[in-house]
């Protein structure tokens, strides 16, 4: 693979790539409001950097300079940005079925809305996950979250 494959789903949130010895550090800049899972990286990998963009957080993920612990990071940070979006577009979502719900609820008779009933496949909820700390509060870069 090309390193124009291996960046390009990262691209939008690229701030440099450089090398530190024998380390590759991988700048990435956020919303602050996005969380970054533990599960897709390690606090030993991961340093948040001062930035000056108002309403984002920088980071440098850092990994040994050989293929398998760069394309690892690569996918972790792909795998951090995929998991975020995908948090946007269920709270649009969310936002959405409450407008239609409030709509409902305004036009439909009290009767008829007692019946109302969701079916939705189950799906068991993660609690506990963990996520780098958002508040600038932890002890860490990275925290649990209950």
């Amino acid at each position: 693979m090309g390193i124009y494959k291996d960046i390009e789903g990262i691209f939008e949130y690229l701030l440099s790539i450089r090398k530190l010895k024998t380390y590759l550090s991988i700048d990435i800049e956020l919303p602050n409001t996005w969380k970054i899972p533990r599960k897709f990286v390690s606090e030993d990998k991961v340093v948040e950097i001062n930035t000056k963009t108002e309403n984002k957080r920088s980071f440098s993920f850092v990994s040994n300079f050989d293929e398998e612990d760069v394309n690892t990071t690569i996918n972790n940070i792909k795998n951090i940005i995929s998991y975020n979006k995908e948090i946007e577009l269920k709270d649009e979502l969310l936002k959405q079925k409450i407008n239609e719900l409030k709509r409902m609820f305004e036009t439909k008779d009290l009767e008829h809305l007692k019946y109302l009933k969701f079916n939705i496949l189950e799906e068991r909820l993660s609690y506990g996950e963990e996520v780098i700390d958002t508040d600038g509060e932890g002890t860490g870069v990275v925290e649990q979250r209950d």
